[in-house]
């Protein structure tokens, strides 16, 4: 995957799953805006897709939690239930087409994809990490890329200092 368009799917990400979260109003959009711990859960992977942005191309082994971080994180938005006061909260999927109660099963469903987007997001900075660490010194991306000398100085003559 190019890097450009991991930035622009995880920014896509967090966009359209605020933009969901405000069709059924809550405390859970309350809890997302107003915290700490919410913000900067949303902005890990934008982060970390700038972070990457020099590397050009995104191994498999790194793009696959994006993809995953991405794609729990619109599930999340879709699905999960809002907590109202009055009237009960609905899911912002079902707010589209007019229903305004939540499902049982959507709790389950949103819990479920809570826990997959923090375990996408740990796994994410796992595999950043991994990858970067593997990568060659000197290769587009790598920490002080064009900085790091890989052979060794010559001399006037020619001959290897």
């Amino acid at each position: 995957m190019r890097t450009g368009w991991n930035v622009a799917l995880q920014v896509a990400a967090v966009v359209v799953a605020l933009a969901l979260r405000f069709l059924a109003p809550g405390w859970m959009l309350v809890i997302l805006v107003f915290s700490v711990v919410g913000p900067v859960l949303l902005l890990v992977p934008p982060v970390l897709s700038l972070v990457v942005l020099r590397w050009r191309a995104l191994p498999r082994s790194v793009a696959a939690p994006f993809v995953t971080a991405a794609t729990s994180l619109l599930l999340v938005g879709l699905l999960l239930p809002d907590v109202a006061d009055d009237p009960p909260g609905g899911t912002p999927v079902l707010e589209l087409f007019g229903v305004r109660a939540a499902p049982d099963w959507a709790w389950t469903a949103g819990m479920v994809l809570i826990a997959a987007y923090l375990a996408s997001v740990l796994w994410l900075g796992i595999a950043v990490g991994v990858a970067a660490r593997s990568r060659p010194h000197g290769s587009p991306g790598a920490p002080h890329g064009p900085l790091l000398r890989t052979e060794p100085p010559e001399g006037p003559a020619g001959e290897k200092l």
